[in-house]
């Protein structure tokens, strides 16, 4: 098998680099810390695993595989600089989302499985809030938890379904009267809320670049300014870039965003 990236998405796009090597910022979280380039690979290199993307899937997939096996040799590849895409770019919310709420979840799903998906996503919350902490990484994490609101007796009904099923599921929301959310926001145009203590909100470039920090002191091999752009399967995997080639034994491909 042997794919090929198509680099025309990138064509109208800003380049993560200006021709003097200098990070050229696309958002206002990128605005807020300096992003410099790791060298890019140049010439022949070989690995255990090649985890290509420098967003939070591959710097956390690096870094996850050094913990677990630390005799690996692992190497990332980035096209630009880590968290110059999606990453870098996003809400800065660490919540569990991904397009259903709880309620609609459990009749999709069922209540064991709809509870496993949300058990999954609480669960990849928490352990990056355990990451920012234990490894005092500097994002501007402000743990604020998530408040939903109403501001009509429609809204507020929908509140209360999804509450009760929160709380058959045995998650920590509770109910805010209009009293109660003065705490979070002071405006006479909501009646109540959910609030849920787990979520919180972070910088994302500047978590972007404390992960890639970490995995660099953990031992993560890492080479930006380096688009792939070709890869052909085998018993050894090679990876054509811009200015070299890099075999490994398997790759992870963190390129979704």
């Amino acid at each position: 098998m042997q794919l090929r990236m198509n680099a025309k998405p990138y064509d109208s796009a800003q380049a993560p680099l200006d021709a003097e090597g200098t990070f050229q910022p696309v958002s206002f979280w990128q605005e807020s810390v300096p992003m410099t380039a790791e060298e890019p690979l140049v010439g022949r290199a070989q690995c255990d695993v090649a985890v290509v993307g420098g967003g939070f899937t591959g710097l956390s997939t690096a870094r996850a595989l050094k913990a677990q096996h630390p005799e690996l040799d692992v190497v990332l590849l980035e096209r630009g600089v880590a968290g110059h895409g999606a990453s870098g770019r996003n809400g800065g919310f660490a919540m569990p989302l991904f397009g259903w709420d709880l309620r609609t979840t459990v009749k999709q799903l069922g209540r064991e499985r709809g509870k496993a998906v949300y058990d999954l996503m609480y669960a990849a919350v928490d352990e990056l809030r355990d990451t920012i902490e234990t490894k005092a990484i500097a994002c501007d994490a402000e743990y604020t938890g998530y408040v939903l609101m109403a501001t009509c007796a429609a809204r507020e009904k929908y509140l209360q379904q999804e509450l009760e099923t929160a709380h058959e599921l045995g998650y920590e929301h509770h109910w805010l009267s209009s009293d109660g959310l003065e705490e979070h926001i002071r405006s006479d145009a909501f009646r109540s809320g959910i609030y849920d203590p787990r979520p919180f909100i972070v910088n994302p470039a500047k978590l972007a670049q404390g992960l890639k920090a970490l995995a660099m002191a953990e031992g993560v091999r890492v080479y930006e300014q380096t688009p792939l752009e070709q890869l052909e399967d085998g018993e050894t995997v090679c990876m054509k870039t811009l200015q070299g080639e890099l075999r490994a034994k398997r790759v992870v491909l963190g390129l979704n965003g």
